[in-house]
C-alpha cells in the first residue's frame, strides 16, 4: 500500500502551488491571456482550457514557464512557439522531462475530460461516441465490507491481508473459507456497477493508483495500477492466458519453486479458472483485433482467442470497449465478484480507505500492522500478514518496516509495452467490443525465452493523446481526428533486465527503470517492427510509431526502408507503458537474491508472506492475472499449513 494521507496532502499542496503559478502567469505583464492559456492554444488549437489543469505537476509547470519566458514566448508567433515547444519536448534533459509532463498532462485533460451527459466537444473530431448509456448490471461484489467500527484503533485477526487485488482477494478468500479470521486493508474504495460512468478521467481518479499514470523517476516508462476493492482486476481487460510452460520450468528449476511446473500448480490454475468462469465466448473481434488477425494470418504468425473472465449472461459487447474504466454492465468476474463477495460472507472484514504504513513484530509472536484511514490510525494485531498490495506497494511496505531491505524492491519487472497505430480506409471504431480478444505469442521466445507478446488495446482518448508524438497543435489534432479509422496494436516485452522500487523522503513509492539491458532494448525495437509489419500486411495506408520524434510510414514510401530504420530502443526515444508490475519481492531458494522462500514466506520475518505478482521470480511474459491468483492460492495454502 502507499502513503495515502501524505499523498493527498502533497497533491493538495501541488494543486495550490500550480494554481498560484497559473494565476501569476495570467497576470504577468509579458503574457496577455496568460502563459497557460497561450500554451493551451498551441497544444490544442481552438479548444478552451480543460478543467483540471491546476493538477498538472507544479514543478514541471514552473520549470516550463521559466524556459518559455526566457525565450520570449509571449512575443512569438504561432510557428515559433510550436518550434520552441517541440524542441523542449524532444530534449533529453530536465527541461525536456518537464515539458513532456506538462504537454502530456494538458492534452490528456483536453481529450479525456467529460461530464455525465455532456460529451467532450473534441470527441466529435474523432468520432468517439463516449460510453453507451446502459442500465447498470447486477452488483455481484461484496454486499458489505464489515469495516472496523469508526473510532476503533485496534483490530485482531489470524491474518491481515494488505491489498485486495488479484493476489490479496484470492488469499483472503482461501484463508477465510478455511476458517481463519481475516481482515483486508485496502487503500481504495468499493466500486459498484452503478458507480461507473465509463469516463476516462473519472476512472483514473477513482480506480487507479496515483490518479492514473505514474512515471518512473527517470521518465522512461509510465505505469498504471488499479487502486480499489478488487484492484487491477476491476480495470483490466479480462485477459486470462495461461502461464508459459517454459517460464514455469524456469521458476521451478532455476529458483526452487517446487511443484510450479507440474500438476500441483495446475490444480491452483484450474480452481481459479473455474471461479472466474474463464472462457472464449465473450471474445468478439472489433476493428483492431480483426486487423491483428488479418496481419498475423498474412505473415503466418500463430494467433489465438484470448480467454476472458466475463459472464455471458451480462456481456454487452458495445460496453466492453470501456471495461478498463470499470464495469457498468456487471459482466466482469473481477476479484471483487469472484472472491471477495464470497470472502465477506465467510467473515472477511475489509477496511477501505486504509493505507498500511509499517509492520512491527510483536514480543509474544505475530505482527502488528500499522495503518492509516480517514477515521484515524488503525493497528491490526495478527499471527500472519499476507502482502497483496502489488509490486509497487508490497516492497515499499517492507522497506518502510526495515524488513528484507537489501532485496525488497529489486528485480522489478514491468513488461514494457510500446505501440504502433495503423490507419485504414475503413472505419475501425476501436471503442466497440473487447479490447483484447486475441493474443499472438509467436515471437515470445526470441532470445533464450525472452521475447514479445502482441495484442490490441483499449481506446483511451486522453491517454492516447498524451502518447502520440506532438509535432504541432494542428498536426496532433489531425492525428487525433483520424482515430476512428485507426487500429492501435501493442507489443510488450518479457523483460530480461529490470528496475527497482525505492522510497521517497516521505516513504512513498519511487520507481527506477533504466532500460540498460541490451536484450530488452532489442526486443522493444523488434516489437515496433513486428507491429508495423502486421498492420502493413493487414492493409494499413499509413503507420505511426510511439517514437517521441514523429516516425511513420505512408503509402508510396518504401516500407522496407522504413522498417530497416527502426532500431533497438534507446531510453526516452519512444512512449513505453507498463500495465503489469511484478518481481519486486520475488520468491526463491537463495536468500541473497530473493525476498521470500519458495513457499512465499519472507526470509528473516516468519509470518509475513508474499501473495501477489511481486513474488514472481522472473517476468511472466503474458498477462499476469490468472497466474497471480494461482500463486496467491498456493501461498494461502502454505499459510494454512504453517498454522
Amino acid at each position: 500500500m502507499g502513503n495515502g494521507r501524505d499523498e493527498r496532502t502533497a497533491a493538495s499542496r501541488a494543486a495550490s502551488a500550480v494554481t498560484t503559478q497559473i494565476q501569476r502567469a495570467r497576470r504577468g505583464p509579458e503574457s496577455g491571456e496568460g502563459l497557460m492559456a497561450e500554451l493551451g492554444d498551441v497544444l490544442v488549437p481552438g479548444h478552451s482550457m480543460p478543467p483540471g489543469v491546476e493538477a498538472l505537476p507544479h514543478e514541471a509547470v514552473r520549470r516550463l514557464f521559466r524556459r518559455l519566458r526566457e525565450r520570449g514566448w509571449s512575443h512569438m508567433g504561432r510557428s515559433n512557439r510550436e518550434r520552441v515547444l517541440r524542441e523542449l519536448v524532444q530534449a533529453r534533459s530536465a527541461d525536456g522531462r518537464a515539458a513532456r509532463a506538462v504537454v502530456r498532462g494538458y492534452v490528456a485533460l483536453a481529450y479525456g475530460s467529460a461530464e455525465r451527459g455532456r460529451p467532450n466537444p473534441l470527441w466529435q473530431r474523432i468520432g468517439y461516441p463516449g460510453p453507451p448509456k446502459i442500465v447498470p448490471g447486477p452488483d455481484r461484489g461484496p454486499r458489505k465490507t464489515r469495516q472496523p467500527a469508526v473510532g476503533a484503533t485496534t483490530a485482531y485477526a489470524d491474518v491481515c491481508v494488505v491489498g485486495s487485488g488479484a493476489g490479496g482477494a484470492v488469499a483472503a478468500a482461501t484463508l477465510a473459507e478455511a476458517g481463519l479470521e481475516v481482515i483486508v486493508l485496502e487503500r481504495g474504495e468499493v466500486v459498484r456497477p452503478a458507480d461507473v460512468d465509463g469516463l476516462e478521467l473519472s476512472a483514473y481518479r477513482r480506480m487507479f493508483r496515483g490518479g492514473g499514470v505514474l512515471r518512473s523517476q527517470d521518465d522512461h516508462i509510465g505505469l498504471m495500477a488499479g487502486s480499489c476493492v478488487g484492484g487491477g482486476t476491476v480495470v483490466n481487460w479480462c485477459s486470462c492466458p495461461d502461464p508459459p510452460a517454459r517460464v514455469r520450468q524456469t521458476w521451478e528449476h532455476g529458483h526452487g519453486l517446487r511443484g510450479i511446473a507440474d500438476a500441483d500448480f495446475d490444480r491452483h490454475l484450474d480452481a481459479v479458472r473455474q471461479r472466474l468462469d474463464v472462457n472464449c465466448r465473450c471474445s468478439d473481434l472489433n476493428g483492431p483485433n480483426r486487423r491483428l488477425l488479418d496481419g498475423c494470418q498474412a505473415l503466418e504468425l500463430t494467433v489465438r482467442p484470448m480467454p476472458r473472465n466475463v459472464d455471458r449472461s451480462y456481456y454487452v459487447p458495445a460496453y466492453d470497449g470501456f471495461t478498463g474504466f470499470g464495469d457498468r454492465s456487471g459482466a466482469k468476474n473481477s476479484a471483487a465478484v469472484s472472491f471477495l463477495a464470497g470472502a465477506t460472507e465467510a467473515g472477511v472484514r475489509i477496511a477501505t480507505g486504509c493505507t498500511a504504513r509499517s509492520l512491527r513484530r510483536l514480543p509474544a509472536g505475530g505482527w502488528r500492522v500499522e495503518a492509516q484511514r480517514r477515521q484515524g490510525a488503525l493497528s491490526v494485531r495478527c499471527r500472519h500478514v499476507a502482502l497483496g498490495a502489488g509490486a509497487l506497494d508490497s516492497p515499499a511496505l517492507l522497506l518502510r518496516s526495515g524488513i528484507a531491505s537489501a532485496v525488497a524492491g529489486t528485480h522489478l519487472r514491468l513488461h514494457p509495452s510500446t505501440f504502433v497505430i495503423g490507419f485504414f480506409a475503413e472505419r475501425q471504431d476501436p471503442w466497440w467490443g473487447p479490447p483484447q480478444s486475441l493474443i499472438c505469442e509467436a515471437l515470445a521466445e526470441l532470445e533464450d525465452g525472452f521475447g514479445i507478446v502482441l495484442e490490441a488495446t483499449q481506446f483511451r482518448p486522453g491517454l492516447l493523446a498524451a502518447a502520440l508524438p506532438w509535432h504541432s497543435g494542428r498536426d496532433h489534432a489531425r492525428l487525433m481526428g483520424r482515430l476512428g479509422h485507426a487500429a492501435q496494436l501493442i507489443g510488450f516485452v518479457r523483460d530480461h533486465g529490470g528496475g527497482r522500487v525505492t522510497l521517497g523522503d516521505r516513504g512513498d513509492v519511487r520507481v527506477r527503470y533504466p532500460l540498460r539491458d541490451p536484450v530488452d532494448r532489442r526486443n522493444i525495437g523488434l516489437a515496433t517492427v513486428a507491429l508495423a509489419r502486421i498492420l502493413h500486411a493487414a492493409g494499413a495506408r499509413d503507420l505511426i510509431t510511439a517514437h517521441t520524434c514523429r516516425t511513420g510510414w505512408r503509402q508510396g514510401q518504401s516500407f522496407k526502408r522504413f522498417v530497416e530504420g527502426l532500431g533497438p530502443a534507446v531510453p526516452g526515444d519512444r512512449a513505453l507503458f507498463s500495465l503489469h508490475q511484478m518481481g519486486s519481492c520475488r520468491l526463491g531458494s537463495d536468500p541473497a537474491g530473493a525476498v521470500a522462500d519458495p513457499q512465499g514466506e519472507v526470509y528473516g520475518a516468519p509470518g509475513i508472506w508474499i501473495a501477489d505478482a511481486s513474488g514472481f521470480p522472473e517476468a511472466l511474459g503474458v498477462n499476469p492475472m490468472l497466474t497471480t491468483m494461482a500463486m496467491a492460492r498456493r501461498t494461502a495454502e502454505a499459510i494454512l499449513a504453517a498454522r
